[in-house]
């Protein structure tokens, strides 16, 4: 076994040689006594608890009260008699002569008896109708409802007046409006009786168709209604540029309606034609043509005054 270098080395003991007694430290050693169980009381089970509560006593108010003896109710007293009346005095027998014994014309009976008349003002304590009592200082008398004045309320016055206006407003509206379309239908009647009558006429119709087509800007063609002489006079650069022109100084020409000026029959063979061109302002320039029919039904123009187009 080798040696431990930390500790110092013991010197041999020889075999023979016992070993010495070590003195203990501390308290000497008590002997060693055998373990004995402490004895323990018994344990008792636990008991149910029971609660024990006091006898319950209602209030006084509550409590039964005692049962009082019946008794019985008075004895009912008989009424008495009813007694009949009889002219004022109950009980007496109306004085009725026998049946053969009555006069004739007189009724078998007693007079009614005479009530005493109710004073004026109603029951006591309440006034008259229509007066009230005296109040005291600081109290009005109560307010009296206003009596319904009889007649016509004042409300049925106030819708009869608003119909009757709008049954007049109706009426005056629908007569304005009645004279209105006859004045209107009048006028168209004898604007078209006059066109009827003008168209039927070959020199006012071609005076209208030249100046439609001058409107429309068709100068050239505006050129067949002119005469051989007008022709030459005017071609249709002429026709456009005093168109031009007007139109430029005046807004748009709008021609009217011709009419032919004095009488006419079918073996003229010259007419006068009145025309009036009218601008967009308002500007009015008459023309008066002259027409001549060249032997073979077409009324041509011939001649212009103050001009074929006015000058602006």
């Amino acid at each position: 076994m080798e040696q431990d270098p930390m500790q110092p080395e013991q010197p041999e003991r020889p075999a023979d040689q016992p070993i010495p007694e070590t003195p203990a430290q501390g308290p000497p050693l008590q002997p060693y006594a055998p373990y004995t169980q402490e004895a323990q009381p018994p344990q008792q089970e636990p008991q149910p608890q029971t609660t024990v509560y006091s006898p319950y006593t209602p209030p006084p108010s509550q409590r039964p009260q005692p049962e009082q003896p019946y008794a019985a109710p008075p004895p009912m007293q008989p009424a008495e008699p009813v007694q009949p009346y009889y002219g004022g005095q109950p009980g007496a027998p109306p004085s009725v002569p026998p049946y053969d014994q009555q006069p004739l014309g007189q009724a078998p009976y007693a007079p009614p008896p005479q009530y005493p008349q109710q004073q004026a003002g109603g029951p006591q304590g309440i006034p008259p109708a229509g007066q009230y009592p005296q109040y005291g200082p600081g109290y009005a008398p109560p307010a009296q409802a206003p009596r319904k004045s009889g007649g016509v309320p004042v409300w049925l016055w106030v819708v009869g007046g608003l119909v009757l206006a709008v049954l007049l407003g109706c009426g005056l509206i629908t007569f304005l409006i009645a004279q209105s379309v006859q004045s209107f239908g009048k006028s168209v009647e004898r604007s078209f009786s006059s066109i009827s009558v003008s168209l039927g006429n070959p020199a006012v119709l071609n005076t209208t168709l030249f100046y439609s087509e001058l409107s429309s800007g068709q100068f050239e063609s505006a050129r067949q209604y002119l005469s051989q002489d007008m022709k030459d006079k005017y071609g249709a650069d002429e026709l456009r540029s005093m168109w031009q022109k007007l139109e430029d100084a005046q807004g748009k020409i709008v021609p009217g309606f011709p009419e032919a000026a004095g009488s006419s029959s079918k073996a003229a063979t010259t007419a006068t034609v009145n025309q009036t061109l009218t601008s967009s302002k308002g500007q009015n320039y008459p023309v008066t043509l002259t027409l001549e029919d060249n032997g073979n039904g077409e009324w041509l123009i011939t001649g212009a005054s103050p001009s074929l187009i006015p000058e602006p």
